[in-house]
């Protein structure tokens, strides 16, 4: 019965803090240990990582079924206003100091009271009023996240705990912060739409002002080498080639075709040369 009484188990993922009479005296690895009742005794501390969920969501919750949930954080940005969000801390504790971490802490539990939840409460919000609330509700709030993550890895390193991932999510404005946030990213939209518009427009002028400047070159060139003499010869070949069904004959100041005075003109040029 007291051999019975006297078998500790550390299971796997946990580091065993041997206690002799109310003080921390060492620590044992995963396994069976053997202890003196009543006045030896083995304390468990994970050194799993683990995750404290600061959150009001219900989702988020279930999402992350072996996270401690408390309630949502509140924090004031750089302007003064208010937000809330949800944030979790992925830590794990170094099981090489895990007697330490024992006598300055305590228990797990101990751990999550003493060090965990204040200590994140307090580096958020500290983070968050260095902040402005457009950089903390962006979708893109990296230096944000980050500068918590520096912060809280700096004070949980004290305790012999490493900080593995700080995330930051679900981030709510007052009504009508939001509203105006809404409104400006609307405006902002209309101008992108409206600044698109008038570039189409520019780059459509410029295309038929290059447009008209080939089809004036072309007449021009068309101009100069239409003589008289070339549309009569023209006019000729259509009339013969048969067809023409219907032909209006322009006539000169005799009366004449104008054809006709065009080709007399030709023939009296060529007789004059």
């Amino acid at each position: 019965m007291l051999a019975v009484t006297g078998l500790r188990i550390v299971p796997e993922g946990n580091m065993g803090v041997t206690i002799e009479g109310g003080e921390a005296v060492g620590q044992v690895g995963p396994g069976w240990h053997w202890v003196i009742p009543v006045y030896e005794d083995i304390e468990l501390l994970s050194f799993r990582t683990e995750t404290y969920t600061m959150s009001s969501s219900q989702s988020s919750r279930e999402i992350e079924t072996d996270a401690r949930s408390e309630d949502a954080i509140s924090v004031k940005t750089r302007e003064g206003l208010n937000s809330q969000m949800d944030v979790s801390i992925r830590y794990k504790m170094d099981k090489e100091n895990a007697q330490q971490v024992f006598t300055q802490l305590g228990s797990t539990e101990e751990i999550i009271t003493k060090l965990v939840r204040p200590t994140s409460r307090e580096e958020i919000r500290t983070a968050a009023s260095r902040f402005s609330i457009n950089q903390i509700y962006s979708e893109n709030r990296s230096d944000f996240r980050e500068a918590v993550e520096n912060d809280i890895r700096n004070d949980f390193e004290e305790f012999g705990f490493e900080v593995q991932k700080v995330q930051v999510r679900n981030v709510r404005l007052p009504d009508r912060v939001e509203k105006a946030i809404e409104e400006k990213e609307s405006v902002e939209q209309e101008i992108e739409k409206k600044e698109k518009e008038v570039e189409r427009e520019k780059l459509e002028k410029e295309r038929k002002i290059i447009e008209a400047e080939g089809e004036a070159e072309q007449n021009e060139i068309l101009d100069r080498s239409l003589s008289k003499k070339v549309l009569t010869d023209r006019y000729i070949k259509a009339l013969e080639s048969g067809d023409v069904r219907v032909a209006y004959i322009p006539l000169g100041q005799n009366g004449r075709p104008s054809f006709v005075e065009n080709l007399n003109e030709g023939q009296t040029l060529n007789s004059t040369s």
